[in-house]
């Protein structure tokens, strides 16, 4: 599924001495690369700056979250949202994941392994990279 993004295209932003600079191609971007290249710090960066940015209107999901709420239901009220979803695998059924591949009321970052169910192409799969002489993280596509 490749659709326009509906929010944004490009988040940048400073985060512990690093810069983020993510550009979004579609609607639901899924980033997926090796163990410890730091996805996660990504998630809690991107957590963080929605704390200090809430006009933005972002919903950061992590598999702590499933414990607490019912994840489907509260991916399925959304709307106008940038949801962000780490560890993907661990929380996303297949249900849900069909439900938002094709979603156009929100837009998605997902950080997992598991790309079955989304309906993805070249424009929606992508890499974390780190550049170490500028302190700056980016999607490689």
């Amino acid at each position: 599924m490749n659709i326009k993004p509906l929010k944004k295209d490009q988040i940048s932003f400073r985060y512990v001495q690093c810069c983020f600079e993510l550009e979004l191609k579609s609607n639901l971007t899924f980033i997926s690369s090796k163990s410890a290249t730091g996805k996660t710090f990504l998630f809690h960066a991107l957590e963080a700056w929605s704390l200090s940015h809430p006009e933005e209107n972002m919903l950061c999901l992590c598999h702590n979250d499933r414990m607490k709420i019912n994840i489907a239901e509260k991916i399925k009220t959304c709307q106008n949202m940038m949801i962000v979803i780490d560890n993907a695998d661990v929380i996303l059924t297949d249900e849900i994941r069909a439900y938002m591949a094709l979603d156009v009321r929100n837009q998605y970052i997902i950080i997992g392994r598991i790309v079955e169910g989304l309906l993805l192409t070249n424009k929606n799969r992508c890499g974390l990279e780190y550049d170490p002489e500028k302190k700056r993280f980016y999607l490689e596509y």
